[in-house]
């Protein structure tokens, strides 16, 4: 492949695509033809899965922010847990134990989902403030970010360097979840390319939610902290 750039944006720059669409369209165009819905038109069914998708994904992310505050304000030896998981046996045991015995209920309804890692990620880059005030007394500090894009773009580009110009960019062209992960997936396989080795892949995860995967996040190199700044 050649190196081509984008030479419409100023920046950041994107490569141009060159790679064929994740979501094969020609079975995508032959399967459209067979669809139909019951008791409405396809239409009015797409509507209604997407207005029902604009409704709860904002409630998913207002559950990520809420749950990783409560667990911001619980510390173990004067100190927080700072990874989603793998802080070291002895903390994440004692918050396990501490939400089983002294809430007596469980948290992974909420934590142990394909999502509520990646998005987590996030709060530090989106919040800087994150601790500064308070989810449950006003949540208008943590409102979400995007307009178009939604949690599962978020979920797809986690590992990814550059994730937030990735998302900026979906955001800008409105892209469907389509086009992003085909477009985004096209950046890593150009970023292989120019670095000669393979940093990113496809790798289908939690769920089987396909995400595009760090090897330095992978071998242990590089993980991103909910490290936030406690000073006002």
């Amino acid at each position: 492949m050649n190196n081509q750039m984008d030479n419409n944006q100023t920046h950041p720059k994107f490569y141009l695509r060159a790679n064929e669409d994740l979501v094969d369209l020609n079975i995508w165009n032959s399967n459209r033809e067979r669809l139909s819905a019951s008791g409405c038109t396809l239409e009015e069914l797409t509507v209604a899965f997407r207005s029902f998708y604009r409704e709860v994904y904002p409630l998913l992310f207002s559950h990520v922010v809420k749950q990783v505050w409560l667990e911001q304000q619980l510390m173990f030896n004067g100190k927080r847990r700072i990874f989603y998981r793998a802080n070291g046996l002895t903390i994440d045991r004692a918050f396990g134990q501490y939400i089983k015995v002294a809430v007596g209920m469980s948290h992974k309804p909420i934590t142990a989902t394909a999502y509520f890692g990646p998005v987590s990620s996030y709060l530090p880059d989106f919040f800087p403030e994150f601790l500064w005030h308070n989810p449950f007394k006003s949540p208008e500090k943590y409102e979400y970010p995007y307009e178009h894009v939604s949690i599962d773009f978020l979920t797809f580009v986690h590992q990814v360097d550059n994730r937030l110009d990735l998302l900026a960019e979906a955001e800008r062209k409105k892209m469907s979840y389509a086009e992003f992960t085909s477009w985004a997936y096209d950046q890593t396989v150009w970023i292989n390319q120019e670095s000669k080795r393979d940093k990113y892949a496809l790798t289908i995860g939690h769920r089987g939610f396909t995400y595009i995967q760090s090897r330095d996040v992978k071998w242990g190199k590089k993980r991103r902290e909910l490290k936030f700044n406690i000073k006002k």
